[in-house]
């Protein structure tokens, strides 16, 4: 109902789709056709996308990696603060009399 409306009425759409095109030779004079440069912008952004997502591994794995190590020193030293705590305060004091 809504396409009708939007090109105009009830009318058909006559339009010749001249898909010849994509198999005639590319203007600049390179040895492919228009198809071919589909095919290859195709495989590019393929190519493109998975490197992003690989870079984005790395990035996200080495992000990770410190966090954790940072987080392990902080608890390591907390937990040396500690034992040093209870070392200057040994040996307990005596009880009054």
């Amino acid at each position: 109902m809504f396409l009708p409306v939007f090109f105009g009425g009830s009318e058909s759409i006559s339009y010749h789709w001249n898909w010849a095109i994509l198999l005639s030779p590319v203007s600049t004079g390179e040895p492919t056709t228009y198809l071919g440069w589909l095919i290859s912008g195709f495989w590019m952004t393929i190519t493109v996308s998975l490197a992003a997502w690989a870079i984005a591994l790395v990035v996200a794995r080495c992000s990770a990696f410190c966090a954790q190590s940072r987080a392990q020193s902080r608890a390591q030293s907390r937990a040396q603060s500690r034992a040093q705590s209870r070392i200057a305060r040994w040996p307990p004091s005596a009880p009054c009399r």
